[in-house]
């Protein structure tokens, strides 16, 4: 984040691990998609997934064909921050905000452009290599079994990362976003106050995904007063 703050100026932008490999079209087909819109805007394609030599195991199915919603990035969903690409009016926006917590570049790239409802273009089309290295910590893994067990860590350690990244986000755009967005983020903000507010935020059905488990593990993690 700091980086994106003080880069020089220009059309467009993506966020580069150093790691992983591009394809050669990836810049040039993300700003012909960015170029037909006027506001602030997002692209986000696929990844083919490769171990450390860069050898394809397989293409990530990022799910595109259920909406990307912002009370589905609070509670767990974000694409890959790699396979981001940005033009500069996003950049600017992102940038009127300083907080002081960010859980992910990811997440907060994705929960400004959400919850001012700008535009997001999602692309099925693998446009990088994410290199995957053994031991990884972060990362993607085919495993789901690996995938709800770093949810259960995620969900039980109880420093409220997602909590503190709702209220960043409230606390620096909630007099310019729209009502249904800041409704959502004051729900999640307001749910430790009192117990009626938790259960208002257990009750709330903008906060089902489409996942059995993630629902579990939110509910669960609200209870506790871990969320």
């Amino acid at each position: 984040m700091t980086l994106l703050r003080e880069c020089e100026d220009s059309d467009y932008y993506a966020y580069c691990d150093q790691d992983d490999y591009w394809y050669p079209n990836k810049l040039i087909t993300a700003i012909k998609e960015l170029q037909t819109i006027d506001s602030p805007a997002l692209f986000v394609s696929t990844y083919d997934v490769c171990d450390e030599n860069l050898d394809k195991m397989f293409t990530f199915d990022m799910k595109f064909e259920e909406p990307l919603r912002l009370q589905d990035v609070i509670i767990y969903r974000a694409p890959s921050a790699c396979n981001m690409v940005f033009n500069h009016g996003l950049r600017e926006v992102i940038n009127r905000s300083n907080p002081g917590f960010v859980r992910m570049h990811d997440f907060w790239t994705f929960i400004v452009t959400l919850s001012h409802d700008y535009p997001i273009i999602t692309m099925d089309v693998p446009l990088i290599k994410y290199r995957q290295h053994a031991g990884e910590s972060v990362g993607i893994t085919p495993t789901v079994m690996t995938r709800v067990k770093r949810l259960v860590r995620s969900s039980s350690k109880g420093n409220n990362e997602r909590w503190r990244q709702a209220k960043e986000a409230y606390d620096a755009y909630r007099d310019e976003i729209p009502d249904d967005k800041r409704d959502i983020l004051e729900t999640v903000v307001k749910y430790r106050e009192s117990t009626s507010n938790k259960f208002k935020l257990l009750s709330d059905r903008r906060f089902i995904t489409s996942s059995t488990y993630i629902n579990l593990l939110f509910r669960a993690s609200v209870l506790m007063g871990k969320f």
